[in-house]
C-alpha cells in the first residue's frame, strides 16, 4: 500500500511494535497486526548491506555518501525517540487507567486513539496527561461505557474542564462517533461504589428513566443517577449519606441536592 485510500496521502507511518500502518495526514489506521515481510539472513552468501536495489533510482538506490548516512541516522534517531515517548505514554495511560477498573478493550482503544492523535501531531504543545485522559474518555464514550469526566480527571490528576475541552478536540479531529451512556448503566456504575440493596438499585433505575424523560435536557446524567439512588434508598428505608452518593457519582453535593429536589417532584414524592 503506497497511499491512503481515504485521503490519498502518501505519508504513511508504520509502527512495528504494534503492527500498525497509519496515515500521517488523516490518522486512519490502514493495517493492523502486520507481520514483517523482511527476509531472514541465514548465512554470509545472502547477507548484504544497504536498502534493496531499485532500478528506478539513480545508482540503483545504493548511495553510500556521507550525507545520506547522516540523514538515515537522523531519521532512525527521530523514529526511535518517538517510539520511546509513545511507550512511556502508554505506560502512564495503563497505570492510571487501572485505577478506574476499565475493561481491557477500552484501554486498548484509548491507546489506539492516542497513537492517532500523535500521528496527527495533536500532542504538540499540549499536556500529555490531559491527552491521555481525553483518549480514555473518548474510548469510553465510543463504547458507551459509563464514566464521568471527573472520575477520569481524578485518576490522571488533571483539570476536568481541560479534559473535556481536549476530548471534544480529539473527537472532532479523529471523527470519533460517541454514544451517550444509558442512564441505567450509569446507575449501576454509581451503585457499585456504594453498599445498597439490589431493590434500591432497581427502583433507582425506574426513577432515573422517568426523570430522563421529564427533566429538561442538559442535566448531568450522573447527577440524575445519584439523586435516583438517594431517593430509592429513602423509599426502602436505607440510609445513604449525600456526601457518599455525590462522591460515588463524581458530582458535588450542591448538584446532588438540586437533582433530588427536581426528582422528588418527578416521582411525586412531595
Amino acid at each position: 500500500m503506497d497511499k491512503c485510500p481515504k485521503c490519498g496521502s502518501k505519508k504513511l507511518v508504520a509502527y512495528p511494535e504494534l503492527g500498525e500502518l497509519v496515515c500521517a495526514n488523516c490518522g486512519t489506521v490502514l493495517q493492523e497486526h502486520m507481520v514483517s515481510q523482511a527476509p531472514e539472513e541465514y548465512g554470509f552468501e545472502q547477507a548484504r548491506t544497504g536498502p534493496p536495489i531499485s532500478i528506478g533510482k539513480a545508482g540503483f538506490g545504493l548511495s553510500t555518501g556521507v550525507g545520506d548516512s547522516r540523514l538515515i541516522m537522523a531519521q532512525v534517531r527521530s523514529r526511535t525517540s518517538t517510539e520511546k515517548k509513545l511507550q512511556r505514554a502508554v505506560k502512564i495511560l495503563s497505570r492510571n487507567a487501572s485505577k478506574l477498573n476499565l475493561p481491557k478493550h477500552i484501554i486498548q482503544d484509548a491507546v489506539h486513539i492516542y497513537r492517532r492523535a500523535v500521528s496527527l501531531k495533536m500532542t504538540s504543545g499540549r499536556n500529555i496527561r490531559v491527552m491521555l485522559a481525553a483518549s480514555i474518555y473518548a474510548a469510553c464514550r465510543r463504547s458507551g461505557h459509563p464514566i464521568s469526566v471527573e472520575s477520569i480527571a481524578e485518576a490522571f490528576d488533571v483539570n476536568p474542564k481541560r479534559l473535556g475541552k481536549t476530548f471534544r478536540l480529539i473527537a472532532s479531529k479523529l471523527q470519533i462517533r460517541t454514544l451517550p451512556p444509558r442512564i441505567e448503566n450509569i446507575v449501576y456504575n454509581v451503585s457499585s461504589k456504594l453498599i445498597v440493596d439490589y431493590r434500591v438499585v432497581s427502583e433507582a433505575v425506574k426513577i432515573a428513566r422517568k426523570a430522563e424523560k421529564s427533566l429538561p435536557p442538559g442535566r448531568n446524567p450522573y447527577g440524575i443517577a445519584a439523586a435516583s439512588l438517594y431517593i430509592a434508598a429513602q423509599m426502602h428505608g436505607e440510609k445513604l449519606r449525600q456526601k457518599d452518593v455525590a462522591a460515588a457519582a463524581g458530582v458535588t453535593e450542591v448538584t446532588l441536592r438540586a437533582r433530588i429536589k427536581e426528582l422528588m417532584s418527578v416521582v411525586q414524592l412531595t
